[in-house]
């Protein structure tokens, strides 16, 4: 429905502003892959199958591959498009950028000192941070795509319910008719023999 239909054109017109010929995509559900290949976009790689057994492990190997595919390559940034969830019915599409880090907050004029390194404290601490991230947006994706799918259910199953009272309703009227119509027959039939 509209979880998948929403961020599917929201993604196109992303990539109409960036230019689509400059824009390496990693997909994640076969849903986006297999829009994105309809139209022609070129896929650079794809992981389909990854929320049947989701994990933290499985997010931070994908983790990996960006941070792998950004050092490695000349990329400029690594952007990330998902939905974000705000409740089992609503869901907001979310543009995040992963890498380059960027510095937000105040600025300290304070000098800390950090034991080990600077550097060796890095080291350890932003692979972990990236693989949080990574990890946060696609458990957000999860949970707004499952939010979304418990309320379309709960949608039909009210359908449903609205349906039975409206066929019951005309099914009844039927039968009072035809036990009516019954009566009368035999209403008639007696005083014909009287």
């Amino acid at each position: 429905g509209s979880y998948n239909s929403n961020l599917l054109r929201f993604t196109l017109r992303y990539l109409a502003e960036k230019k689509p010929e400059s824009v390496d995509i990693i997909t994640v559900g076969k849903k986006v892959k297999d829009y994105l290949t309809r139209r022609n976009v070129e896929i650079m790689d794809s992981e389909t199958g990854i929320f049947q057994s989701f994990n933290y492990s499985l997010s931070s190997e994908f983790a990996d591959k960006l941070v792998d595919n950004y050092l490695d390559s000349d990329y400029a940034e690594v952007n990330l498009l998902y939905n974000e969830f705000k409740n089992a019915a609503q869901t907001t599409i979310k543009v995040e950028r992963l890498l380059p880090l960027s510095r937000e907050g105040k600025k300290s004029h304070l000098d800390y000192i950090y034991e080990p390194g600077v550097k060796e404290m890095l080291e350890i601490l932003l692979p972990k941070y990236l693989k949080v991230r990574v990890h946060k947006m696609l458990l957000e994706a999860n949970a707004s795509e499952q939010g979304l799918r418990m309320s379309s259910m709960d949608q039909a199953n009210k359908n449903a319910r609205d349906m039975i009272k409206d066929l019951t309703l005309v099914y009844n009227k039927a039968r009072q008719s035809s036990i009516t119509r019954e009566l009368a027959d035999l209403v008639g039939g007696a005083e014909a023999v009287v």
